[in-house]
C-alpha cells in the first residue's frame, strides 16, 4: 500500500510540472525593466513627387500654389487669343477718297486711300467728283471701319496711306466697282493693285460719267463746227481770209460790202457802222 500510494503521488506531480509548463509556452518572456523591446523595422516609404506634394500641401493650406515650366504651358482653349483691332471711327469725309478719323492711328487723323483716286472736288469740280464725295460720305461717315496701314503709311501732305475695309469688304475696291475711282498705283504700297486693276475692268459706268461724256462730246462738235456758221450776215460765202485773226484783206479784194464784227481786223470799216468796203 506504502509503494502505490507514492506511486500516484509522483503521477500527480508530473501532471501538474506538465499542466505548468504548458501554459509558460504561451506566455510571453518577460521583459527586464527599463529595457524596451526592439521593434520590427519598418520598410522606407518612397518619396512623394514634387507635384504630388506640392498639391498635398496646397490642399492643406500650407504652401500657396506654384507655377512650373509644364502648368505654365497653356492649352489652345486657355490661351487669351491675339487682340484685334477695334477699328476707328470715320469722323467726316473731305471728298471720295479722304476722310477724318477718330482716335487717330500713328498721330494722323486724316486718311487716303490707297490704290484709287476720286475725282477733285476742290480746285475745280471735275466730273463725278461730288457723287465720288457723297458715296464715300453715305457708306463711311458716322461708321467704324478697320485700316490696313501702308508699307509706307505717310504721304507728303501728312495723310495716313491706308486699305479700308468696312463690314469685310475693302471699301477701295467698292469705289472702283462703283466707276467713281480709278485704279493706281502707289508703290511701294502695291499689294491689292492687281485686285483694283480687275475691278476697274468690272466697274459700271455711272451716270455723272455718261452727262460728262455728252457735255464733251457737245463741245467738241460746237469747236469743229464750220467757222461760217458764226459768220456776221454779209461775210458768208466771201472771202475764207475773213475772220481769220489776220490783217490780210482789203477791199478790193472783195466782190461788195461786208458785214464786219467790232474788232474789224482786217480794217474794212471806215466809219464803224458794222458794214466795211461800203
Amino acid at each position: 500500500m506504502t509503494s502505490i500510494s507514492a506511486t500516484w503521488k509522483l503521477l500527480a506531480v508530473l501532471i501538474v510540472l506538465c499542466a505548468l509548463a504548458a501554459l509558460g509556452c504561451g506566455a510571453q518572456d518577460p521583459q527586464a525593466p527599463g529595457v524596451e523591446k526592439p521593434r520590427a523595422e519598418e520598410a522606407p516609404k518612397a518619396p512623394e513627387k514634387p507635384k504630388v506634394r506640392a498639391q498635398r500641401d496646397i490642399e492643406q493650406g500650407t504652401q500657396k500654389p506654384q507655377e512650373g515650366p509644364q502648368d505654365a504651358v497653356q492649352t489652345p482653349q486657355e490661351r487669351p487669343q491675339k487682340e484685334r483691332p477695334a477699328g476707328v471711327l470715320v469722323v467726316s469725309v473731305v471728298d471720295g477718297d479722304t476722310f477724318d478719323i477718330s482716335p487717330a492711328v500713328r498721330g494722323m487723323d486724316r486718311v487716303r486711300m490707297i490704290g484709287v483716286d476720286t475725282p477733285e472736288v476742290y480746285g475745280g469740280t471735275e466730273p463725278c467728283g461730288p457723287e465720288a464725295s457723297e458715296y464715300t460720305t453715305r457708306h463711311l461717315e458716322g461708321r467704324r471701319v478697320t485700316l490696313g496701314v501702308g508699307e509706307d503709311p505717310k504721304d507728303p501732305y501728312g495723310r495716313l496711306l491706308a486699305w479700308v475695309w468696312l463690314d469685310g469688304q475693302m471699301f477701295n475696291k467698292m469705289l472702283v466697282l462703283a466707276g467713281l475711282a480709278e485704279a493706281v498705283s502707289y508703290p511701294p504700297n502695291t499689294r491689292y493693285d492687281q485686285k483694283l486693276a480687275q475691278a476697274e475692268a468690272l466697274a459700271s459706268t455711272p451716270a455723272c460719267a455718261d452727262a460728262s461724256q455728252s457735255a464733251s462730246a457737245s463741245q467738241t462738235a460746237s469747236a469743229t463746227a464750220s467757222p461760217s456758221a458764226n459768220r456776221p450776215e454779209g461775210s458768208r460765202g466771201g472771202d475764207s481770209r475773213l475772220h481769220n485773226g489776220v490783217d490780210d484783206v482789203n477791199c478790193s479784194d472783195l466782190s461788195g460790202p461786208v458785214t464786219v464784227d467790232a474788232r474789224d481786223e482786217d480794217n474794212l470799216d471806215a466809219d464803224g457802222d458794222g458794214t466795211g468796203c461800203e
